[in-house]
């Protein structure tokens, strides 16, 4: 899909390529997120894990280190991604099949994020509950 919106937004002028490169932006924002959940969930699931739980460096700040040298940012932003990437991924999965597709803007996945992490009822997060 990525490469779909990558040739669609070559091929665009004007403000239908603006919206075209937004869209890849987006879709590859999504995937480096996806990417950063798959490293947490290698470091969770490696052997010795749960002994690390206590450490001073446990799983979540490794990542974070490791997010955070391979982008050349601070650990404190390095972890922000850790914790959206880990909310798409176990919370709002529909939501980061969206972003993939480059319909949502990082801005706007960080808000919703933010915004449904004290709802309590699953069936109200996946969008399954009736109004």
């Amino acid at each position: 899909m990525f490469d779909s919106l990558a040739v669609a937004a070559a091929n665009a002028r004007g403000a239908g390529a603006v919206a075209g490169w937004a869209r890849v932006e987006n879709a590859a924002c999504a995937r480096r997120l996806s990417e950063i959940a798959d490293v947490l969930e290698a470091r969770v699931s490696a052997d010795g894990s749960a002994e690390r739980e206590q450490w001073c460096i446990d799983n979540w700040d490794a990542v974070a280190a490791e997010v955070s040298a391979a982008q050349n940012v601070s650990p404190g932003v390095a972890s922000h991604q850790v914790e959206l990437a880990l909310a798409l991924r176990e919370r709002l999965p529909r939501v980061a099949e969206a972003f993939a597709a480059g319909d949502l803007s990082y801005r706007l996945v960080n808000a919703i994020v933010y915004r449904t992490a004290l709802i309590g009822d699953r069936a109200a997060e996946i969008g399954r509950a009736s109004c």
